[in-house]
């Protein structure tokens, strides 16, 4: 009799051993599983929809603004005349200022600035129009906001150039889907603008400037949120980034852990406490 009680105990004892070890096993692929699509940011799909439409249009431009000039003592011009920079980028030609020449003297300007819209994406040549040999010449090559130092017979002038981007956005309403531009600047540092969603009535579209200097390219995200989730849309499918949705993944992958924990916590207590049984049992069959 006691042989068979101790055989029905010895396969429950294996039975729930089995089945601890199966839980442990689904409990850590399920861990692992959730820890790989967290940290590879592995997106999921989880829907679709029609995706309103929307336009970036980009134009550059540089702002130009004289710092200082230095005259030519030398250069054989009736004193008190005015001097204008001639400045060139592409087929756009401006003038900056109307700088009273003093031979000789250096005077710091506030105020001489114009802009020049600019095609392309740099970098630009800049050429200033010297009087002294009656042609352009070349003043430097621009691709991002900087000093430019520019000589002449006439002068020796600092000019300070800014690379400035203008976005134009334009969205159809749609009640549930949001725009955002992430913005990647010449220095690699960037920042994300929520443009937020076009809630407009009717088929009136919503539109948007943004002027930016530096900019080197530009990336526009369709979202859409919900109370559970952050979603993205590609090409009319949703999809759900873990690094969107850190209040979904994280405690999923922490409850997942503290349940193997769990498991093995309860193996070692019944472990030690069969182990602290077998020498009463030695006893009682001496």
């Amino acid at each position: 009799m006691s042989r068979s009680t101790d055989g029905s105990r010895y396969l429950r004892g294996k039975r729930a051993l089995y089945a601890r070890g199966y839980s442990t096993l689904i409990l850590s692929l399920v861990f692992l599983t959730l820890l790989i699509i967290y940290l590879a940011d592995i997106a999921i799909p989880v829907g679709s929809i029609e995706s309103p439409r929307y336009s970036v249009e980009v134009l550059k431009k540089f702002n130009i603004s004289i710092e200082r000039v230095l005259f030519n003592e030398a250069y054989p011009i009736q004193p008190g005349s005015n001097i204008t920079i001639h400045l060139r980028v592409g087929s756009t030609r401006v003038g900056i200022g109307n700088i009273v020449f003093e031979p000789g003297k250096e005077i710091r300007l506030n105020g001489s600035s114009t802009s020049i819209d600019v095609d392309g994406e740099g970098p630009w040549n800049i050429y200033v129009f010297d009087e002294s040999v009656g042609r352009e010449i070349l003043a430097g090559v621009v691709y991002k906001s900087s000093d430019l130092l520019i000589q002449t017979g006439a002068y020796t002038a600092l000019l300070s150039v800014y690379v400035i981007s203008k976005l134009y956005v334009k969205i159809d309403p749609q009640g549930t889907v949001g725009l955002m531009l992430r913005l990647t600047y010449i220095n690699r540092s960037s920042e994300t603008i929520d443009l937020g969603v076009c809630s407009h009535q009717g088929s009136s579209a919503c539109f948007y400037s943004i002027e930016r200097a530096d900019l080197s390219r530009y990336e526009a995200i369709l979202y859409m949120k919900t109370p559970l989730l952050n979603m993205k849309i590609v090409d009319g499918t949703l999809i759900a980034s873990p690094y969107d949705n850190p209040q979904i993944f994280i405690p999923a992958i922490i409850i997942a852990f503290s349940m193997i924990i769990a498991v093995g916590v309860r193996r070692d207590d019944r472990r030690r406490s069969k182990g602290r049984s077998i020498p009463s049992s030695r006893r009682s069959f001496t």
